[in-house]
């Protein structure tokens, strides 16, 4: 628990495997509390920071799908990429501007930035369906529109096991 998951450049320190287990045990108090439920899409403007990893490791434990949408998207195609991918919440990480013309187009974001105090530590835990729907990324396609491609739990899986295995570090 305490060996290093992701060094953190602009601090100078790692962060711990335990530190990251209550980073997105807290993170799924906050979901609940802010109304997300298992099964829903739940989108992310995509930022170079630690929250990120945060925000993908608490789908996949929740049971949410998680749709990373391209920050440098216009609205209109972040619009788009919200409907293809049928999110019911934004979380709320993103410029102001461009949140507050996600809000003008009927869009919620997810109140997911307030602690939630918890008098015991909570572990959630649950069983994995590996072919469950984990992720919907967007790729341009041939036709130039966006195209949502569902990855499972599955396909990160063998991606995680076929990179362990290409640097020589097995589970």
């Amino acid at each position: 628990p305490d060996k290093p998951f992701l060094y953190i450049t602009d601090r100078n320190r790692p962060m711990a495997y335990a530190h990251l287990e209550q980073q997105v045990n807290q993170m799924i108090l906050r979901w609940q509390r802010a109304g997300i439920k298992r099964g829903d899409h739940v989108a992310m403007l995509m930022i170079t920071f630690p929250l990120t990893i945060v925000q993908f490791l608490t789908a996949m434990r929740y049971g949410v799908t998680f749709v990373p949408l391209n920050l440098r998207l216009t609205v209109d195609e972040i619009d788009f990429q919200l409907k293809q991918s049928d999110c019911k919440w934004i979380l709320p990480y993103g410029t102001p501007d461009l949140l507050k013309q996600l809000i003008e187009r009927g869009y919620t974001l997810a109140g997911v930035d307030t602690p939630v105090k918890s008098k015991q530590r909570e572990i959630f835990t649950r069983d994995f369906d590996l072919n469950a729907p984990l992720a919907i990324i967007h790729t341009s396609g041939t036709s130039g529109q966006p195209k949502g491609a569902v990855l499972t739990y599955n396909n990160i899986y063998q991606s995680a096991m076929a990179s362990a295995y290409r640097i020589g570090v097995m589970p």
